[in-house]
């Protein structure tokens, strides 16, 4: 160990320049009903599932059990932040639209998994903490 004490570099005040810090900590709670937003997901939900019978016969993937389509989040929310509502809900990001909107992948039983976590949250708030930031889901 070198025992000779070295000299410490000082940078005076007027030469150093202040950055303000943006804070990157978990998401704020939103303020809304989770029984009236977790209605406007469910219907949501409702329309993907009529939109695949629809396309049934016409769909490429439904061999593979692969179903598409998008979740939008709040604007003020960022997929990659979100890793785990995609994780624990069966869906799985195949593309990102916007820094809120995503592509994501799913099969039929995850999804249908999907739909009880909704009307689980949508019935009393359970799983709030991931569907809150949920916006919509869309074909």
């Amino acid at each position: 160990m070198n025992k000779e004490q070295k000299n410490h570099l000082w940078i005076p005040d007027e030469e150093v320049r202040r950055v303000d810090k943006t804070l990157r900590g978990g998401s704020n709670q939103r303020d809304v009903s989770f029984s009236v937003h977790g209605s406007k997901l469910s219907r949501s939900l409702q329309t993907l599932e009529q939109t695949f019978d629809e396309i049934a016969s016409d769909n490429s993937l439904a061999d593979l059990d692969i179903l598409v389509f998008r979740v939008e989040l709040l604007e003020s929310e960022k997929i990659q932040a979100k890793g785990d509502l995609f994780n624990s809900n069966g869906m799985r990001v195949r593309a990102v639209k916007n820094t809120h909107s995503a592509i994501v992948t799913s099969t039929n039983s995850q999804f249908q998994s999907l739909k009880k976590r909704v009307e689980k949250y949508t019935s009393n708030g359970t799983l709030k903490s991931h569907f809150d930031f949920v916006e919509d889901f869309k074909p």
